[in-house]
């Protein structure tokens, strides 16, 4: 009896370990869910909405798995697209902040600058369409009046974005000097234009190497808790939302 039960001791122990290693296979090479921690990405990306990333959107780099994979290079790499919101880890190691989620504005060899708020790629401007003005509750409880727009890129993906009429130009600028972007790197901005930390800042962000692309975009699975969106039997209209279809 003793032997019997010291096998089926183990057996249940390698269950536990298999699912434990299958698990973190697919957190780590498959997909994640990373919840917004700021309006940076306004109205496309809530604050507390959970999304999925699919990590293998863009091939493996050494970010990719949980812990850090000793690899110089990304494996099976696919090229991102302009206008992607991506999973990127901090060029900063020492940043606090490890993860930032962006759209992609600037590609490798890409000349970007911003005039009057308007994007130049590579010296031709992006086409902005005004929407409306929308009241935006900020997370003090106060409220900002922001222009909404479309924003197109030269491949014709097409996104909202938002900008802050009364915003200062020395905190988020509206016009930019000229970003000339390095082989093997990539330029990133916030849809929530006047309140993004992002590659127009080199000291914060700056340009994004490949190595740190961790994944891509997909849904928006739930928007707050967990536990609250149980209750709620995950409805709303912050459930399951195709971010590639939020205009």
């Amino acid at each position: 009896m003793l032997n019997t039960k010291s096998t089926s001791w183990l057996e249940h122990v390698k269950t536990i370990v298999y699912a434990l290693t299958l698990a973190m296979i697919i957190r780590g090479c498959v997909f994640e869910i990373f919840k917004i921690p700021s309006g940076s990405m306004k109205e496309n990306l809530l604050v507390e909405d959970h999304v999925l990333v699919t990590k293998y959107s863009y091939g493996f780099g050494p970010f990719s798995a949980i812990i850090p994979l000793p690899i110089d290079k990304r494996i099976f790499f696919v090229k991102p697209q302009r206008g992607d919101i991506i999973v990127f880890r901090s060029p900063h190691d020492d940043d606090p902040k490890k993860y930032y989620i962006k759209r992609l504005i600037g590609l490798p060899g890409d000349k970007i600058q911003l005039i009057d708020g308007l994007v130049y790629v590579n010296d031709k401007p992006m086409t902005q369409t005004f929407i409306s003005k929308v009241n935006v509750k900020l997370r003090d409880g106060t409220s900002n009046i922001l222009d909404q727009m479309t924003e197109e890129t030269p491949e014709k993906t097409v996104y909202n974005v938002f900008y802050d009429p009364q915003c200062k130009s020395d905190a988020f600028p509206n016009t930019t000097g000229v970003y000339i972007i390095p082989e093997h790197y990539y330029f990133f901005m916030g849809d929530n234009r006047n309140n993004s930390i992002d590659s127009r800042f080199p000291d914060s962000i700056g340009y994004v190497h490949e190595l740190r692309l961790i994944g891509k975009t997909q849904y928006v699975l739930w928007n707050g808790s967990i536990i609250s969106n149980i209750f709620k039997l995950f409805k709303g209209d912050r459930f399951l939302v195709d971010v590639h279809k939020i205009k």
